[in-house]
């Protein structure tokens, strides 16, 4: 027995040295030999393993691992770690080899919990994981499953500081005769993998066959970086807090990582005259909830804007954000980042941070929580998409009227309003018509069906009454445009 310990000890020592497979003295396998990767397996003693995430390169602790679990036979495990690691669903496990993944508590195990338990079913692999892990495999079988699509396409980036492809994906209207471009990017912290399952979202909302997908395959490119610390992404790192710093603070006079010189060098070209804004997409702490939204000052107008169509355009399907309780910022000034680069390039409306979280999101703590999936958070990215359609559509103008800055500059402006707003059964549409100018008003869905146009014979103040009577609830868009080309969009929202 004693000798058995010993042997047992050797070989944890030997599989420290590799820092990628333990074989214990029971024949168990804990391994992070695979793409996304992260453990350290400290100690074990009979059924219990004593484990920690491998906070390399970094210079705050943090709390992404992943690891998996062979030759356990029908043995249940405890798994222990060194401080409190996981969230209120406890561990998400594969038993697929990361092809699917589900939650096994779904919120109801303690906040803080230091460890869990595992019953095996047999000696095949199981993996478990602080969240849904997306890699370079994930990647590339969503490029996959649209090999033939013309409106997709992926091309080098750059190579990574350790020669890995760094993607770059262009979709939706990419054969140069757009007339918006949007520039996505994840992943500036390694380990924080949903914000990858949301830009997926985005990209595969520009593909569909719907209003949507149609509207951006005649509209907008979408120029996404999913990966942008592959290396930390395959490597399975924290990248937060990398030192001596890590990539969304590098966007500094000589950057040290060859994928943000990339962004530096390359977007303002590829993005030319018809970049409108950027998201980069993250997740916030270890336990928060709330989907937020962070952007600078001098662009606070516009990304406020960008929030407040989101939330009142998104479907039910994905998270919910709700722009009341996020803990938003649009005074954020932190220096170095993506979003404040994207925010001084010529002619953007705005960059922005989205914090997407690890494993449950609600807005309050009397919502009941709703645990990511991969289809949670990809149903929320196409509201995304969908409020960022909408933005565009309102700042620019598809029947080439006047632009709202165009507008704002012109000495007679118009005025457009409706109360109430919201409304359920009518509503009164207030406006002025310039001087020597007629006008129509046209309120079409937001999918662009038309409902009702209005014809407004003579200048000056006119107060429109609007019956509901035949609406279906939701929102809809009441634009105003004048003889001589002055142009003018309000949202209404509709509940019944």
């Amino acid at each position: 027995m004693k000798f058995n310990k010993i042997l047992s000890v050797l070989i944890l020592l030997s599989c420290l040295l590799s820092a990628q497979t333990w074989i214990l003295n029971n024949g168990i396998t804990v391994s992070r030999a695979y793409s996304g990767g992260n453990i350290i397996v400290d100690s074990s003693a009979n059924d219990t393993i004593y484990i920690k995430a491998d906070n390399t390169h970094t210079s705050t602790p943090w709390f992404y691992w992943n690891f998996s679990v062979k030759n356990a036979g029908s043995r249940k495990l405890n798994f222990k770690f060194d401080t409190y690691r996981m969230h209120v669903n406890g561990p998400c496990i594969s038993t697929d080899t990361g092809a699917s993944w589900q939650w096994q508590a779904n919120g109801t195990v303690w906040q803080y919990a230091r460890s869990f338990s595992y019953t095996f079913t047999d000696s095949s692999e199981v993996r478990f994981a602080f969240t849904i892990p997306y890699t370079e495999r994930e990647l590339k079988s969503f490029l996959a499953s649209h090999t033939n699509n013309q409106h997709i396409a992926e091309t080098l980036f750059c190579t990574s500081d350790s020669g890995r492809r760094v993607e770059l994906i262009r979709a939706g209207r990419i054969d140069s005769h757009c007339k918006h471009r949007i520039f996505l990017s994840s992943r500036h912290h390694a380990c924080e993998t949903t914000g990858s399952w949301v830009l997926e979202g985005m990209l595969e909302a520009a593909l569909a066959n719907d209003t949507l997908g149609r509207w951006c395959r005649d509209k907008l490119e979408i120029l996404a970086v999913p990966l942008i610390d592959k290396d930390g992404v395959e490597l399975g790192e924290q990248g937060k807090g990398r030192t001596p710093h890590d990539h969304n603070r590098d966007y500094i006079t000589i950057p040290l990582y060859n994928s943000v010189r990339a962004v530096k060098a390359q977007l303002p070209v590829l993005g030319d005259t018809l970049l409108r804004l950027g998201l980069d997409i993250h997740s916030p702490g270890q336990t928060a909830e709330n989907i937020s939204i962070y952007a600078d000052t001098a662009k606070g107008r516009d990304a406020y804007t960008f929030a407040e169509i989101l939330q009142d355009s998104q479907t039910t399907e994905g998270h919910i954000y709700d722009k009341s309780t996020a803990f938003n910022s649009f005074s954020n000034t932190t220096s170095g980042t993506c979003r404040q680069f994207v925010n001084n390039l010529p002619g953007v409306l705005f960059g922005a941070t989205l914090e997407i979280p690890y494993t449950t999101t609600r807005n309050n703590s009397t919502e009941p929580r709703k645990s990511v999936s991969k289809s949670s958070l990809k149903a929320f990215g196409k509201n995304v998409l969908n409020a960022v359609r909408i933005l565009l559509q309102e700042k620019y103008p598809e029947d080439g009227g006047t632009t709202e800055s165009e507008i704002n500059n012109k000495t007679h402006s118009l005025v457009l309003f409706a109360i109430p707003n919201p409304f359920n059964l009518a509503s009164s549409i207030n406006c002025f018509v310039p001087f020597n100018n007629t006008a129509e008003i046209s309120i079409t869905t937001i999918d662009g069906k038309m409902i009702q146009k209005i014809f407004l014979a003579k200048s000056g103040h006119h107060a429109l009454q609007i019956s509901a009577a035949s609406f279906s609830a939701g929102i809809y868009l009441a634009r105003m445009k004048t003889s001589n080309g002055l142009t003018k969009s309000l949202r209404m929202y509709l509940s019944k």
